[in-house]
């Protein structure tokens, strides 16, 4: 069993792994592409949160700044999830986080 899977089953890894850094590497390099797009960029945002999600529905908007270890990677959003604020922040992102249909979110930290 690699130390991804393992980490990914819940058991005692190891955290320096170089699959593992990798990963997560991969995926700030996506956050960091979200975080630095424009407001025009509708469809690039989209595609990005694809990406970085374990799943996204539709009609679902994050304002950036978007913040997560893993960027999303276990972040389940349903359709018409609306995330309206200068800051979002997950700080938990090894959970896996659901939120369904039309959850409108105003988080301010």
């Amino acid at each position: 069993m690699t130390q991804k899977e393992r980490m990914e089953a819940g058991l005692i890894y190891d955290p320096a792994d170089k699959e593992i850094i990798d990963d997560q590497a991969q995926r700030l390099e996506l956050m960091y592409e979200f975080n630095a797009s424009r407001p025009s960029e509708v469809e690039k945002r989209t595609e990005l949160l694809n990406r970085m999600l374990g799943k996204i529905g539709e009609e679902c908007y994050i304002e950036p700044p978007f913040r997560a270890n893993w960027a999303g990677k276990n972040l389940y959003l349903g359709d018409r999830f609306n995330s309206l604020q200068s800051h979002y922040e997950c700080k938990y992102d090894f959970l896996v986080i659901s939120f369904s249909y039309f959850l409108l979110c105003f988080i301010v930290s």
